[in-house]
């Protein structure tokens, strides 16, 4: 068993005020995430523009930098810290109520079209005696207690009543758009889906915090289901960054907390997003894997046309990932490229344009067979109309020999152009007697010919 974390003297009253970002998953049913992928990109009028509502520290990355500059983002909701308090103490969130005060919750609906991924964004602000909120890290899993506030992690667990009234809006707002901008209807119910287990959690304390580092490193490590070895970032003016798995925690030791945040928070969203984006794609290419496989895929299935805009976004996804390294500067190389590490996103990307590539090939080669296969069945049937043809000439014929009199062919036989072809009567009535049969053969031979190939 650990020890006890001694407290620091001197900060028994001091308040800690500190903020809990989450980025959850939102996923269309495949059937409506494959419309949309197919549908014609339909970026955001430029009047969406002046109406955006980005959160603050986003809407400071963007005024600098265009890494989401077709996007879309809809402030959601807000909720006061009395009514967040008071949610609480109605679904018996004891813990919560009893250490901490809510200080206020914002959600805004993010939405990028190129990767056709769709994010809520929420920040809650909490405050917390210190010696309270010391306590609390030494003895409970106070980073799962505030995660089941937002996402469902097991069956039975449910969310808060604030978090789903903002979800239902969050539907309401993508049905929304999405009719808006593809012209495609969606069952909010039924094809928008809040992911369970996706919330991703980043709690940021200010520099102003009592010394934490060591209670948050033990916290962390108790909430993570894998987290035994998770190691800080060595990351300039913090004294903590926490980047593993379900939870992440930033101690900043800048005085300016919005520029802390500001500076910090979008490398958390792009992980998110490059995160959410992948797990959706990933789920794509295996279901095309699949129709491949089992040799359903026709050129009159739309497979290959989202085959393509899969690529195309696959490609963007990667351009957008390295143009967003580059507005980081040199955070990119302290923050970004070890988190990314961790989660693997450079590598699954790269992969996922690999397989998304050898797919294409795939199915191209395909449906080459099959249309060679398509092409061979057309040659046969119009072989088998010839001969068709060729068995009606010889009815034809036999039709005509059986009405023509020696005396009749002996009149033909002497004009001047059979005269000059055939010689003799003789010869052109044994003509007329074999030619038929002949033909007849070759018919039969023709069939016999077309079975073996079979």
């Amino acid at each position: 068993m650990e020890a006890p974390i001694s407290k620091a003297p001197g900060h028994a009253g001091a308040p800690i005020r500190f903020s809990q970002f989450v980025v959850q998953t939102i996923q269309l049913a495949p059937a409506a995430d494959q419309r949309c992928f197919t549908a014609k990109v339909t970026l955001p009028p430029e009047e969406d523009a002046q109406s955006h509502q980005y959160p603050e520290w986003l809407d400071a990355h963007q005024q600098l930098h265009s890494t989401y500059a077709d996007s879309l983002c809809l402030a959601l909701s807000t909720v006061s810290a009395d009514g967040i308090a008071e949610c609480w103490r109605t679904e018996g969130r004891a813990l919560l109520c009893d250490a901490l005060t809510p200080r206020g919750l914002e959600a805004s609906l993010f939405y990028e079209p190129h990767l056709r991924q769709w994010l809520i964004i929420y920040r809650l602000d909490l405050e917390a005696d210190s010696a309270t909120f010391r306590d609390l890290l030494e003895t409970e899993d106070v980073y799962n207690e505030l995660r089941n506030v937002f996402v469902i992690s097991e069956m039975g667990s449910r969310v808060s009543a604030f978090v789903t009234k903002t979800e239902e809006k969050a539907r309401a707002a993508i049905t929304e758009q999405t009719e808006r901008l593809y012209c495609i209807q969606l069952n909010p119910r039924a094809d928008i889906t809040v992911v369970d287990s996706s919330g991703n959690i980043t709690f940021f304390f200010p520099s102003s915090t009592p010394p934490l580092s060591t209670l948050l490193i033990h916290a962390h490590v108790r909430a993570e289901r894998i987290g035994q070895e998770a190691e800080p970032l060595a990351v300039d003016d913090t004294d903590l960054y926490l980047f593993w798995g379900r939870f992440h925690t930033i101690v900043s030791r800048d005085p300016d907390t919005a520029s802390a945040i500001t500076r910090f928070m979008p490398i958390q969203f792009q992980a998110q997003l490059v995160w959410s984006y992948l797990s959706k794609t990933n789920r794509e290419l295996q279901g095309i894997e699949r129709q491949v496989i089992s040799g359903d895929v026709t050129k009159k299935d739309g497979t290959m046309d989202l085959m393509d805009a899969l690529n195309n976004s696959i490609h963007y996804a990667i351009l957008m990932n390295e143009d967003f390294k580059r507005s980081i500067e040199g955070d990119n190389a302290k923050v970004y490229v070890p988190a990314s590490c961790r989660w693997h996103m450079d590598e699954s990307l790269t992969r996922a344009k690999e397989f998304a590539g050898f797919l294409s090939d795939d199915i191209d080669r395909n449906l080459k067979k099959k249309s060679l296969k398509s092409e061979e069945r057309q040659n046969r049937a119009l072989t088998a109309i010839t001969i068709l043809g060729v068995l009606a000439l010889v009815e034809t014929w036999s039709n005509y020999l059986s009405l023509l009199q020696r005396d009749s062919v002996e009149g033909v036989a002497e004009s001047g152009f059979m005269h000059a072809l055939f010689g003799s009567s003789d010869i052109l009535l044994a003509f007329n007697t074999w030619f038929p049969i002949v033909l007849f053969i070759l018919c039969v031979i023709a069939v016999i010919l077309l079975l073996v190939r079979r």
